[in-house]
């Protein structure tokens, strides 16, 4: 529908008047036709708009008509078109109007990425200081304050420029949002000057001065912006917040009151003072306020987004999701769709946070406040590798982004990566060096690298700060225990319960710290109030533990199992199973195990567990073969523990006779995999009991004793001398052959030998082996004896 409101109609009057004036020159009428085509475009009449355009009967397919043209459609709000237009030129791109026109129009349209590269086109062909001040509002619009503020310094240094107040503001305030607001103060103080009673001026200063810790100060600023206008409610709202965290309570309520009776006078005031009803909840005055201020002005900016935030206050959701809805229909604008992903954020539909803020960014991506919002969303969905690669975008724009480079590092110290976090915390803390969070968690990414000592004295910065910070002292509590002083750990459990004694964090840690010292019981029932404030995985493992310690073996398979709900860690799986294991119940553990996830059972815990189990079930096989995969990587610093819980699993009175060759086997190859002494001498013993009644395990340790050492001649012929028993006389000869290549003058191994030939039907080379045996051995009666038989089949 075209849109002819009330100024469409006055404008349209006044092209027409001016076109019935007489003596109108071509070009004057032509212009003033192009002012009519953009005014009805303006309107969303493109109809009437192209009509007039076809009734052009004079030329304009020129440059210069192209940036006419551009320009008045820029004028007339039209800016998409006015880039059509300015696509046509060709030739003269290289003036300066062209860029800074081309400029203007993407800024309108959010396009400031783009919008800052024309400026950067314009200003190499003149280094104009009010270039660089719109290329520093550009790189403010992107968050970009450091450049912002390089660009605001450029404009600074010509003459015409060095008082100019209004640049001043602009510099000092890319210095405060650049996070130096120190320096940012020193450059309001010289708009100041310029002004006293400039009141944006003073607004800017009370905020710094906030800001950097001068609460007082900034009071007093404020009370003078506020005896120039009572009615500034955006400065009331300021000091508000100050009174609130000075502790000066009754002013602050007194304030409060004079704003609850205040009556302003504009549609923004009235805004003002519904935003600090609502933040303060007075939900029902505030929505009264909204009412007035869309009675003054119905089209006032930012109304939508000021009511969709009090709804968000209000725990309305739903109504600030569908005040921005309706906004976004009529424009798809990247702040309402951010306002929108914070009120599902809120609401606790994440999907569609997440899905708004990616179309905000998809509109812009410039922003860093966007991918702050978006990391802070995915990280609420625990995509904490997500996350950081967000917080890693909004760095890219701006490197010393204060959000940034706080979730960033409290991302990566979470993840692990404390190398890199303490990078991004010294960064962080270079401009605000009293944030006791960080300086908290940096003591604990430099424990966390090997620094203990280090670690320790930034937790002791943070508690100088604030004595009472309760996760300073859990900080500090983890770091002695890494230093394995346990007292000192406990003590800095106990000093953080006191500022906060119902800390289930610290409950628990004081419970960990009470294991290490042995104080079982005492742990238990810290661990149990921990758990009564908050159900968390760390804390029913422990808990569990400490139940197997005090031989509840029962309840902490149960305890277990409620861990295993919240989440399959592999350390509650292995425990699981070791308490089966303890309570006898064997299939149970089997059950658990052969579902597991394979990467579990390369954990040699679970390995061990899983060869214990197969043991205790008389899967022998089975167990030798985890042996036989996994014993030689076990770590020197749990082998000793791990053979000695084996050896015992082993050493049982009651095996079955025929269990028993598995058993020497599985003790041999324990002692084997290990690095003890014995292994082959138990393999020799199971060969030499077994040779006869189970040959099969009697072979299987003769070639385990072969491959500790394969020039064994004595295992080759036991082997040789089984495989001949078991018929296998092909086998039997050539480990008989592998002998002789070890121990070739052993008249024994020639006469054996010498069986086997025969036995395969090959008499004339048994005849050759008989003969090299006696050669060696002439009084061997076996080798005479057997010759006489030999030479006598083949007829000699």
């Amino acid at each position: 529908m075209p849109d002819k409101s009330v100024p469409f109609a006055e404008k349209l009057e006044d092209i027409e008047n001016a076109l019935e004036m007489e003596n109108l020159d071509d070009d004057l009428k032509q212009r003033l036709l192009y002012f009519k085509i953009e005014l009805y475009k303006s309107a969303n009449d493109f109809q009437t708009a192209n009509q007039i355009e076809n009734s052009l009967s004079m030329s304009f397919d020129d440059e210069a008509t192209w940036y006419y043209r551009a320009f008045i459609a820029s004028l007339m709000g039209n800016h998409v078109t006015s880039l059509e237009y300015l696509n046509n030129i060709v030739k003269n791109n290289d003036e300066m109007k062209y860029w800074l026109l081309k400029a203007a129009n993407l800024d309108f349209i959010g396009h400031y990425k783009e919008a800052v590269e024309c400026c950067n086109k314009a200003l190499k062909l003149k280094n104009d200081p009010g270039i660089q001040i719109k290329k520093g509002e550009l790189l403010k619009k992107q968050g970009l304050f450091k450049k912002a503020r390089i660009a605001y310094g450029k404009a600074l240094e010509n003459d015409n420029y060095k008082h100019d107040i209004e640049l001043l503001k602009d510099y000092s305030h890319a210095y405060q949002m650049e996070g130096k607001v120190n320096e940012a103060l020193k450059v309001i103080k010289r708009a100041k000057n310029l002004n006293l009673f400039d009141k944006e001026t003073l607004h800017m200063q009370a905020d710094m001065l906030a800001e950097s810790g001068h609460r007082k100060e900034a009071v007093e600023v404020i009370n003078m912006i506020l005896e120039i206008n009572p009615d500034d409610f955006e400065a009331a709202f300021m000091k508000l917040e100050l009174l609130l965290i000075m502790k000066r309570y009754k002013e602050a309520e007194n304030l409060v009151s004079y704003i609850f009776n205040s009556n302003p006078d504009t549609g923004d005031q009235w805004l003002y003072k519904a935003k600090i009803l609502s933040t303060y909840g007075y939900y029902t005055e505030a929505d009264e306020a909204i009412n007035e201020a869309e009675k003054l002005n119905p089209v006032l900016a930012n109304i939508s987004l000021i009511k969709a935030n009090h709804y968000s206050n209000l725990g309305e959701y739903d109504k600030a999701i569908d005040i921005c809805s309706r906004a976004l229909e009529v424009d798809e604008d990247v702040n309402t769709y951010s306002s929108r992903s914070e009120a599902y954020a809120k609401k606790g539909d994440l999907k569609n946070a997440l899905r708004d803020i990616n179309n905000a960014i998809n509109l812009n991506d410039d922003v860093i406040n966007f991918w702050n919002q978006r990391g802070e969303i995915l990280w609420a969905l625990g995509d904490l590798r997500g996350a950081l690669e967000s917080f890693r975008k909004a760095l890219k724009i701006d490197d010393n982004d204060s959000t940034a480079l706080k979730h960033g590092s409290k991302l990566l110290h979470n993840l692990g990566d404390h190398s890199e976090a303490v990078n991004l915390m010294d960064k962080y803390l270079s401009n605000y060096p009293e944030d006791v969070e960080i300086l908290g968690l940096k003591g604990s990414s430099k424990a966390k690298t090997g620094n203990c000592e280090e670690g320790l004295k930034w937790v002791n910065k943070a508690l100088k700060l604030k004595e009472n910070y309760p996760d300073a002292w859990d900080i500090k509590s983890a770091i002695y225990t890494e230093m394995g002083k346990h007292e000192a750990s406990l003590d800095a459990a106990e000093y953080g319960l006191f500022y906060d004694p119902e800390n289930p964090e610290l409950m628990y840690k004081k419970g960990c710290t009470l294991i290490n010292l042995q104080r079982y019981e005492e742990a238990f029932d810290c661990i149990n109030q921990a758990l009564g404030k908050k159900e968390d995985v760390d804390m029913l493992v422990n808990k569990a533990r400490l139940e197997s310690l005090l031989g509840k073996i029962e309840d902490a398979v149960k305890t277990y199992n409620r861990a295993i709900e919240l989440e399959p860690r592999y350390e509650a799986l292995n425990a699981k199973v070791a308490c089966l294991i303890t309570l006898e119940r064997f299939e149970e553990a089997m059950d658990i195990i052969d579902q597991v996830d394979p990467n579990y059972l390369n954990r040699f815990e679970f390995w061990m567990n899983k060869i214990m189990c197969f043991i205790k079930l008389n899967r022998y096989d089975e167990a030798l073969e985890c042996i036989d995969n996994f014993g030689n990587n076990v770590p020197d610093e749990i082998k000793e523990y791990m053979f000695q819980t084996l050896s015992e699993t082993l050493d049982t009175d009651n095996v079955d006779q025929e269990d028993e060759p598995k058993l020497m086997l599985l003790k041999g190859a324990i002692l084997f995999e290990f690095g003890k002494d014995g292994a082959v001498e138990v393999f020799y013993s199971v060969a030499e009991k077994w040779m006869d009644s189970n040959p099969k395990d009697a072979l299987e340790s003769l070639n385990r004793t072969l491959s500790i050492n394969p020039d064994d001649v004595d295992a080759l012929r036991m082997k040789a001398d089984l495989h001949y028993n078991l018929s296998d006389y092909k086998k039997s000869l050539k480990t008989i052959d592998k002998a002789l290549e070890i121990e070739g003058d052993n008249a024994r191994l020639w006469l054996m030998r010498s069986y086997v030939l025969d036995s395969l039907g090959k008499t004339s080379d048994a005849l050759e082996s008989l003969e090299k045996a006696h050669n060696l051995s002439p009084d061997d009666n076996d080798v005479l004896n057997y010759k006489i038989i030999v030479e006598a089949k083949i007829g000699q």
